[in-house]
């Protein structure tokens, strides 16, 4: 018990500082005397995805997802699919799995032949699965193997989740999150499933309020089913595979009041290891009804505006003329005016018609 003790508490912390889970995984090995060992994260309908491998020539883990489309082993049904533990044998029978391409162009060359299957996440189409194999001249994976495996994955299990979502927190770096702070714009992080990982104070507003977005079992959707198969088809290419991502905009139609504008955008987590990673979406909702009051701090991050400038620049949005703006600010009328030049200056704008589109626009969107 001691050495499960060991990988629990070990699991617990790679939650945190996923850069544990070689560790977690190589121990766990050590307990099942296994050889070769992987941690994946693969899409089992494609055979995509990425992870990290021990005692074995890591170039060999890319041929994991290149066989995938061969490898009869994710071919097998099975309803439904859940976290567990299993071995190849339970999968496929042992002659049938020697017979097959996958075991002797891939399997055999690695000196795997038996496999201890410890799956840890099913998210669709996605699972995330440790495997640790024994070679041919090594008994297969018995029942003291499997009971002590199976006492271990519910651990590994909660691990692994925690570290997956965590995972989507760290892709808001510091800039991101105290943009979205500010923006009053609905700004959400979401996965491949739609599940919110973060949004900021106008997210929570706008599911608050029931403005055209709810939230259900922590999946974000449209109050249609139609606009929630629109949202949910755009996150889903966002977070496809790295070559196929892409960006998307829609409009989604509500019962009262103008249609939300949406986009979505794939996001990149920083500084977390590959293999547990989150295909990371975020999502910008406009909601054109929602009018808000005109802001100085708001201006002075948006366009550098010195305090004084971004006073007069409100004075100008609230219907102001120049001599009004300086008379509420109590300036002299040449003083709004060398403010009004560096205002230009500083939005590239040259007349005031021009600066005042541009400033309300940009205050549509963000807020302090």
């Amino acid at each position: 018990m001691g050495g499960e003790a060991e990988i629990i508490d070990l699991a617990y912390e790679a939650a945190i500082a996923p850069e544990l889970w070689g560790a977690v995984c190589e121990r766990f090995s050590d307990l099942m005397l296994g050889g070769a060992t992987t941690l994946l994260v693969q899409d089992q309908l494609t055979g995509e995805g990425d992870g990290l491998s021990l005692r074995m020539d890591p170039a060999e883990l890319a041929q994991i997802f290149k066989f995938a489309t061969r490898n009869p082993l994710l071919k097998i049904a099975e309803f439904p699919v859940r976290p567990r533990i299993l071995t190849d044998e339970e999968k496929l029978p042992k002659s049938e799995l020697i017979r097959s391409e996958y075991y002797n162009e891939f399997m055999q060359p690695n000196e795997i032949h038996s496999l201890l299957i410890a799956r840890l996440a099913v998210e669709d189409n996605i699972t995330v699965v440790l495997n640790v194999a024994r070679s041919r001249n090594r008994d297969g994976f018995g029942r003291a193997e499997i009971e002590t495996a199976s006492r271990l994955q519910p651990h590994l299990a909660r691990a692994c989740s925690l570290s997956r979502r965590l995972s989507g927190m760290r892709g808001v770096d510091s800039g991101l999150k105290e943009y979205a702070d500010r923006c009053t714009d609905g700004i959400f992080l979401v996965d491949r499933t739609a599940r919110v990982a973060y949004m900021n104070g106008a997210g929570e507003s706008l599911l608050a309020g029931a403005r055209g977005l709810v939230q259900r079992h922590g999946v974000l959707r449209a109050v249609s089913e139609h606009g929630t198969r629109k949202l949910h088809a755009l996150i889903s290419r966002a977070a496809a595979a790295k070559d196929d991502r892409s960006g998307g905009v829609a409009s989604l139609e509500r019962e009262t009041g103008r249609a939300l504008s949406v986009t979505v955008m794939p996001v990149s987590p920083a500084r977390v290891p590959t293999f547990c990673r989150t295909s990371t979406v975020l999502l910008s909702v406009h909601d054109p009804d929602e009018r808000l009051p005109a802001s100085d701090e708001r201006l002075r991050l948006l366009f550098n505006f010195s305090r004084a400038e971004a006073r007069l620049a409100v004075q100008l949005l609230e219907g102001r003329s120049l001599k009004e703006g300086a008379e509420k600010l109590g300036v002299s009328i040449n003083t709004v005016r060398s403010q009004l030049a560096s205002l230009f200056a500083k939005t590239d704008t040259r007349r005031q018609a021009e600066l005042l589109r541009l400033l309300a626009a940009s205050i549509g969107s963000t807020a302090a």
